[in-house]
């Protein structure tokens, strides 16, 4: 089948028997690398084994925070009460539409809710594009200047209650690692990322100054 995608598996199976931790675009592609790490371990004629290091990328994003969560109860660096809350992708939705429904545009939207996750899917582009408010302003349209008016409730309700979302999450890890307030994994390999985004960059460049091993595998398209 034309544009069928095919993933070495040979190589993610090697690697999590190496001890890597395998961190997929997506979780049909984890799943799928659990599956082969398996099948690999069945043919060798094992009947139990660990349970093989592979998260999606989300997952990998918050076992890291929870990572730090858990290093700072246990440090006397760190205050733990000081670190912010993780907001789950409902919280989140919620803020959303509770920033569309009290502004004054409400009352001209046909679908508050759709609109709210228009502005979350955007929010989320923002960052992971790093569109700054500031640039977003020099926009003349009508929709821009309302995304910047709910942007900015969502952002002051976050930080009035020191809560964190998806969206900013790689940012705070990256200043989690540069303070050394998080342990990098050693060896980590990336694999479906058909493209990465500035954001998803500096987080790999910020682990790799760390000190993990950083390998991507890319997704192949064959006839």
């Amino acid at each position: 089948m034309v544009g069928q995608r095919i993933w070495h598996e040979t190589g993610l199976v090697d690697a999590l028997a190496e001890g890597a931790l395998v961190v997929t675009a997506g979780e049909r592609l984890a799943r799928a690398v659990q599956l082969a790490y398996a099948r690999a371990q069945q043919r060798a004629g094992r009947q139990v084994w660990e349970r093989p290091r592979v998260l999606s990328w989300q997952a990998f994003l918050t076992e890291q925070f929870n990572a730090c969560q858990d290093a700072a109860l246990t440090s006397s660096r760190t205050d733990a009460s000081r670190l912010p809350s993780l907001l789950s992708p409902l919280q989140a939705e919620a803020l959303w539409e509770r920033a569309v429904r009290t502004s004054e545009a409400a009352d001209s939207l046909l679908q508050p809710t759709a609109a709210a996750q228009l502005a979350q899917d955007a929010w989320l582009l923002s960052h992971a594009y790093r569109l700054v408010a500031e640039e977003l302003a020099k926009s003349a349209a009508a929709d821009t200047a309302q995304f910047i008016g709910w942007a900015a409730d969502f952002q002051s309700r976050c930080d009035s209650e020191n809560w964190l979302d998806a969206a900013r999450l790689p940012d705070q890890l990256v200043t989690w690692i540069a303070a050394r307030q998080l342990d990098v994994s050693a060896r980590l390999v990336f694999a479906g990322f058909d493209e990465w985004t500035p954001q998803q960059e500096h987080l790999l460049q910020s682990l790799r100054e760390a000190g993990s091993q950083i390998e991507r595998r890319v997704m192949d398209a064959v006839a």
